[in-house]
């Protein structure tokens, strides 16, 4: 059976929660489809029981009782000191946009540990490390506006996560931990006292009932619990991760990214109903650039209330998973704001060429010493690494350099690194050299969509080889998907870096090659992941439950299908599109065809 039919649909969602009522979890609910025989409830809220998550979610009590987040913010000010840019530019009353809390500033980047939490016969609440780390990967591509992503249409806050790798002791870690008690799973019996790693250091996210909500925090910074062991973000575990057991509409992961905007002193859009747009900085959301909102979405409609379009497509309303895609500018500066003066010990500043202080720079972590891969004087010569400028993206969706073993059959994608600065890529093959040329948006539609549709679709930026350099900032474009008819899979080729003011006619301004060589003819993915909703890379071989039908997934444009750029089989040309030639490609490389086409002419004279 293909992988996709083993999801489980559950379900989850996040609401404005003025209290729960009693409620129990059975110890063995787990998850269960709606239409099976079950021996237990999955829940029961104010003696109601509800036999499968997709029957609670979609309930009456479930939207009276405003379930889908439990965050309540308690509106009171900790004590602040007045003076400039300082924290009385983000407290419960007031936000003030200053330039000086731009995502343009730098990067900060925070440690995370998932405290899963199941029942005591473990049974329950299970959430595997892949699952987690699938979570914060949703984080960084909503935080981070990733594109190629849901999150690509938002801001890009420089916010990224990451699972701690040591423990408040200093000993190495996966940044996870797993206890089974029912109590704690039940959201009771103060957890947090046992099981926090210190606050100020980490993010600490609990999974386990959420006390009937599909997330909460107990309050924002502002209030004061930052630092304390009940300074938490709680999800519901069904609701954790990419393509969670919880089920659509709320199986995405954004009920995390919903509640860590929390977290970093966000107010629901919808705060406070129709407040005065020129009061915008200090009532409601206390967000400029969200329009007032007199109630929460539910679903993904396009709504209008106050007078203008409600914010259906941001993280602090409560629409479906798939219909959240942004924070605004002035959301990123209020939860920069938040992290610089209510959470200041909690993250780390990534930026700059000096690796001393323990700050990652480029792809790799540094080890106390300054980094050998990129030193601050590769910044005043002509020679700098290739990594301090581009990597190798594997076939999956990974930014883990893979010089070795290439990219997509068909094309070269790479995934660009600092430092910021004007580049040329020289890219070269078996007897011609090109350089990449300027990226161009292609659309992720396939080919069973009617074209009028496609706009539902995200687009991903791919660039032809050209004959004369393009120097540009590469850290702007995201992954860029090289493409040109001379490219042969299994070829090889690589990659070499040089910066506007160096002499590109001297070998010796050009970083060292990245050596990369693309997957054969026709193998496209890997095995597929359940858990991960993910097509794995290329696995050295082409078959039928793997390559054939990840491009039938494809050109169904299903949900976890594999990027186009990598299903564009077909020889010769890259049409841009999926249709039954790929399939057909795909079906005679599994039989042992050789690829039916020689590479193209050099495509530079």
């Amino acid at each position: 059976m293909h992988g996709r039919m083993l999801r489980g649909f559950v379900l989850a969602q996040f609401v404005l929660c003025t209290g729960v009522g009693s409620f129990a979890w059975a110890d063995e609910g787990g998850v269960v489809d709606s239409a099976a025989e079950v021996s237990e409830p999955v829940i029961v809220v104010d003696g109601v029981s509800f036999w499968s998550w997709q029957d609670y979610t979609q309930s009456e009590t479930f939207a009276r009782k405003a379930l889908r987040c439990g965050t309540v913010s308690s509106g009171v000010n900790v004590a602040v000191a007045a003076v400039a840019e300082g924290p009385q530019d983000c407290t419960f009353s007031l936000t003030n946009p200053d330039p000086a809390y731009d995502p343009s500033v730098e990067l900060y980047r925070i440690p995370v540990v998932v405290h899963v939490i199941r029942t005591s016969s473990g049974a329950t609440g299970h959430i595997s490390e892949a699952m987690v780390q699938s979570q914060i990967d949703i984080l960084n591509e909503d935080f981070l506006a990733m594109i190629g992503t849901n999150g690509a249409n938002g801001t890009d806050i420089q916010i990224e996560f990451y699972l701690a790798t040591h423990d408040p002791l200093g000993s190495p870690t996966n940044g996870i931990t797993y206890s089974d008690n029912t109590t704690w799973y039940n959201d009771g019996g103060a957890y947090w006292n046992t099981l926090a790693w210190d606050t100020n250091r980490y993010l600490n996210i609990y999974t386990n009932s959420a006390s009937g909500n599909l997330g909460y925090v107990p309050d924002l910074p502002q209030g004061g619990i930052a630092g304390s062991n009940a300074d938490r973000v709680v999800v519901l575990w069904s609701s954790f991760g990419r393509n969670g057991p919880i089920g659509p509409p709320f199986n995405l992961g954004r009920t995390a990214t919903h509640e860590v905007g929390h977290y970093f002193g966000l107010e629901h859009t919808f705060s406070w109903a129709c407040t005065s747009p020129t009061a915008c900085y200090t009532s409601g959301d206390l967000i400029c650039d969200t329009n007032p909102q007199e109630y929460p979405t539910s679903g993904c409609p396009n709504a209008s209330s106050c007078g203008s379009s409600d914010p259906v497509h941001n993280y602090l309303d409560y629409s479906n998973d798939s219909c959240m895609e942004e924070f605004t500018p002035d959301q990123a500066r209020r939860m920069r704001c938040s992290l610089l003066f209510y959470r200041p010990d909690l993250f780390e500043i990534v930026g700059g060429a000096v690796c001393g202080n323990n700050i990652r720079e480029t792809i790799e972590e540094c080890d106390g010493a300054d980094d050998a891969a990129c030193p601050g004087a590769c910044l005043a010569d002509c020679h700098c690494p290739i990594s301090c400028y581009v990597a190798a993206e594997p076939m999956a969706d990974s930014a883990v350099p893979d010089a070795g073993f290439g990219t997509q059959n068909r094309t070269l994608s790479l995934a660009p690194q600092n430092p910021a600065v004007l580049t040329a890529l020289r890219v070269t093959g078996p007897g011609w050299q090109a350089w990449v040329g300027e990226p161009i948006d292609i659309t992720e539609n396939a080919g069973s969509v009617d074209p009028a549709s496609a706009s539902r679709f995200p687009t991903f930026r791919a660039a032809p080889l050209a004959c004369v350099p393009l120097f540009t900032d590469w850290t702007t474009e995201g992954v860029v998907h090289v493409y040109d008819e001379s490219f042969v899979p299994g070829g090889a080729y690589t990659i070499e870096a040089v910066r506007a003011n160096c002499d590109i006619a001297d070998q010796s301004s050009y970083s060292a090659a990245l050596n990369i060589r693309l997957s054969a003819w026709g193998d496209v993915v890997g095995a597929y992941d359940t858990g991960s909703d993910r097509w794995a890379s290329p696995d050295g071989s082409v078959g039928v439950p793997t390559d054939v039908v990840a491009i039938v997934d494809k050109f169904q444009n299903r949900s976890g299908a594999p990027a186009k750029i990598r299903m564009d089989v077909s020889p010769g040309a890259l049409d841009w599109i999926i249709n039954i030639s790929d399939v057909s490609y795909a079906l005679d490389a599994f039989r042992g065809a050789a690829y039916p086409f020689p590479p193209a002419a050099a495509p530079c004279p």
